[in-house]
Protein backbone atom coordinates (compact mmCIF):
# COMPACT_ATOMS: atom_id res chain seq x y z
CA UNK A 1 0.00 0.00 0.00
CA UNK A 2 1.27 3.53 -1.26
CA UNK A 3 1.31 6.19 1.97
CA UNK A 4 0.19 9.29 0.82
CA UNK A 5 1.38 12.95 1.50
CA UNK A 6 -1.67 13.54 3.88
CA UNK A 7 -1.34 10.30 5.43
CA UNK A 8 2.30 10.82 6.55
CA UNK A 9 1.52 14.81 7.01
CA UNK A 10 -0.86 13.78 9.60
CA UNK A 11 0.82 11.05 11.37
CA UNK A 12 3.44 13.89 11.53
CA UNK A 13 1.14 16.22 13.12
CA UNK A 14 -0.14 13.71 15.47
CA UNK A 15 2.82 12.24 16.77
CA UNK A 16 4.97 15.87 17.04
CA UNK A 17 1.70 17.30 18.98
CA UNK A 18 0.04 14.23 21.13
CA UNK A 19 1.47 12.85 24.27
CA UNK A 20 1.73 9.34 23.87
CA UNK A 21 1.53 8.66 20.07
CA UNK A 22 3.95 6.77 18.01
CA UNK A 23 4.18 6.31 14.36
CA UNK A 24 5.65 2.83 12.32
CA UNK A 25 7.08 4.16 9.07
CA UNK A 26 8.37 1.15 7.47
CA UNK A 27 10.15 1.77 3.91
CA UNK A 28 12.19 -0.67 1.90
CA UNK A 29 15.35 -0.11 3.18
CA UNK A 30 14.64 1.54 6.57
CA UNK A 31 12.31 1.14 9.40
CA UNK A 32 11.47 3.69 12.01
CA UNK A 33 9.87 4.27 14.92
CA UNK A 34 8.69 7.49 16.60
CA UNK A 35 7.44 9.34 19.63
CA UNK A 36 6.29 6.75 22.79
CA UNK A 37 7.36 3.80 22.34
CA UNK A 38 10.14 2.11 24.21
CA UNK A 39 11.84 0.51 20.87
CA UNK A 40 11.67 4.24 18.79
CA UNK A 41 14.44 5.34 17.55
CA UNK A 42 13.35 8.75 16.98
CA UNK A 43 11.16 11.40 18.91
CA UNK A 44 8.03 12.83 17.37
CA UNK A 45 9.50 16.08 16.83
CA UNK A 46 12.22 14.29 15.12
CA UNK A 47 9.92 12.42 12.97
CA UNK A 48 8.13 15.31 11.97
CA UNK A 49 10.87 17.06 10.52
CA UNK A 50 12.21 14.07 8.51
CA UNK A 51 8.52 14.46 7.08
CA UNK A 52 9.13 17.87 6.43
CA UNK A 53 12.16 17.11 4.98
CA UNK A 54 11.73 14.05 3.26
CA UNK A 55 8.01 13.30 2.05
CA UNK A 56 6.22 16.35 2.26
CA UNK A 57 5.29 15.50 -0.97
CA UNK A 58 4.79 11.49 -0.34
CA UNK A 59 7.51 10.78 -2.92
CA UNK A 60 9.50 8.18 -1.90
CA UNK A 61 6.62 6.33 -0.03
CA UNK A 62 5.14 3.78 -2.90
CA UNK A 63 6.36 0.67 -1.21
CA UNK A 64 5.84 2.19 2.13
CA UNK A 65 3.74 1.31 4.67
CA UNK A 66 2.94 3.34 7.69
CA UNK A 67 0.83 2.69 10.73
CA UNK A 68 -0.46 4.82 14.33
CA UNK A 69 -0.77 2.14 16.78
CA UNK A 70 -2.63 4.22 18.99
CA UNK A 71 -5.43 4.84 16.61
CA UNK A 72 -8.60 3.82 16.38
CA UNK A 73 -9.10 1.79 13.80
CA UNK A 74 -12.81 2.66 12.90
CA UNK A 75 -13.25 6.57 14.02
CA UNK A 76 -9.44 7.30 13.52
CA UNK A 77 -9.66 9.15 16.55
CA UNK A 78 -6.77 9.09 19.11
CA UNK A 79 -7.83 8.31 22.93
CA UNK A 80 -5.72 9.18 25.60
CA UNK A 81 -7.46 6.09 27.77
CA UNK A 82 -8.07 8.79 30.22
CA UNK A 83 -11.79 9.60 31.65
CA UNK A 84 -13.71 12.32 33.38
CA UNK A 85 -11.77 15.75 32.72
CA UNK A 86 -8.44 14.19 31.80
CA UNK A 87 -10.20 12.52 28.59
CA UNK A 88 -9.55 13.91 24.78
CA UNK A 89 -9.46 12.69 21.86
CA UNK A 90 -7.37 13.61 18.56
CA UNK A 91 -7.66 14.27 14.79
CA UNK A 92 -6.09 15.93 12.46
CA UNK A 93 -7.96 18.60 10.22
CA UNK A 94 -6.46 18.60 6.74
CA UNK A 95 -7.79 22.61 7.41
CA UNK A 96 -5.53 25.79 8.57
CA UNK A 97 -5.94 26.62 12.22
CA UNK A 98 -7.98 29.44 11.30
CA UNK A 99 -10.47 27.99 9.06
CA UNK A 100 -10.33 24.54 11.59
CA UNK A 101 -11.50 26.57 14.55
CA UNK A 102 -14.11 28.65 12.30
CA UNK A 103 -15.85 25.08 10.70
CA UNK A 104 -15.93 24.14 14.59
CA UNK A 105 -17.61 26.70 16.11
CA UNK A 106 -19.89 27.21 13.41
CA UNK A 107 -20.62 22.89 13.05
CA UNK A 108 -21.71 22.91 17.10
CA UNK A 109 -20.39 19.88 17.97
CA UNK A 110 -17.97 21.01 20.54
CA UNK A 111 -19.93 23.22 22.54
CA UNK A 112 -19.51 23.56 26.62
CA UNK A 113 -18.92 21.63 28.47
CA UNK A 114 -16.70 20.39 25.78
CA UNK A 115 -14.06 22.48 23.84
CA UNK A 116 -11.86 22.19 20.97
CA UNK A 117 -8.15 23.26 20.97
CA UNK A 118 -7.14 23.59 17.95
CA UNK A 119 -3.16 23.51 17.49
CA UNK A 120 -1.42 24.98 13.70
CA UNK A 121 0.86 22.82 12.10
CA UNK A 122 1.75 25.62 9.05
CA UNK A 123 4.83 23.51 8.17
CA UNK A 124 2.29 20.21 7.50
CA UNK A 125 -0.68 22.44 6.02
CA UNK A 126 -3.09 20.90 8.81
CA UNK A 127 -4.79 21.05 12.28
CA UNK A 128 -4.41 18.80 15.17
CA UNK A 129 -7.69 19.00 17.27
CA UNK A 130 -8.08 17.73 20.56
CA UNK A 131 -11.60 17.54 21.90
CA UNK A 132 -11.97 17.39 25.37
CA UNK A 133 -15.36 17.33 28.33
CA UNK A 134 -14.76 20.72 30.86
CA UNK A 135 -17.17 19.34 32.92
CA UNK A 136 -15.97 15.49 33.07
CA UNK A 137 -19.57 14.25 31.85
CA UNK A 138 -19.50 12.97 29.06
CA UNK A 139 -18.95 9.25 28.51
CA UNK A 140 -16.24 7.94 26.61
CA UNK A 141 -18.86 6.96 23.26
CA UNK A 142 -20.39 11.19 23.92
CA UNK A 143 -16.51 12.26 24.02
CA UNK A 144 -16.33 10.05 20.42
CA UNK A 145 -19.41 10.73 18.75
CA UNK A 146 -18.54 14.51 19.13
CA UNK A 147 -14.96 14.73 18.09
CA UNK A 148 -16.22 12.56 14.98
CA UNK A 149 -18.81 14.77 14.32
CA UNK A 150 -16.14 17.59 14.72
CA UNK A 151 -13.88 15.89 12.49
CA UNK A 152 -16.41 15.49 9.61
CA UNK A 153 -17.07 18.97 9.51
CA UNK A 154 -13.50 19.52 9.08
CA UNK A 155 -13.61 17.13 6.09
CA UNK A 156 -16.49 18.23 4.41
CA UNK A 157 -15.17 21.90 4.96
CA UNK A 158 -11.79 21.05 3.04
CA UNK A 159 -13.49 19.22 0.49
CA UNK A 160 -16.28 22.60 -0.13
CA UNK A 161 -13.18 24.86 -0.12
CA UNK A 162 -10.69 22.45 -2.59
CA UNK A 163 -13.76 22.33 -4.88
CA UNK A 164 -14.09 26.27 -5.00
CA UNK A 165 -17.55 25.64 -2.80
CA UNK A 166 -17.99 27.35 0.83
CA UNK A 167 -20.23 27.30 3.67
CA UNK A 168 -22.29 29.87 4.29
CA UNK A 169 -23.92 30.95 7.67
CA UNK A 170 -27.43 29.39 6.35
CA UNK A 171 -25.63 26.09 5.62
CA UNK A 172 -26.20 26.49 2.21
CA UNK A 173 -23.17 25.82 -0.31
CA UNK A 174 -22.42 28.37 -3.48
CA UNK A 175 -19.24 28.62 -5.63
CA UNK A 176 -16.56 31.20 -4.18
CA UNK A 177 -16.31 34.61 -6.30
Amino acid sequence: MTVTAPYIRSAAALVAAVPGVAVHLTLPDQSVIAGDSDDATMCGHTFRSLVIDQFLDGSGLDHATLTIPNADHITGLISNGRTGKAAARWFVSPLPAPMTVETLREAGHTKAPLQALVRADADLGVSVVAVRDQSGASTPTELDDAAVAASAACVVAHLLATAGLSSSPTGTTHPNR
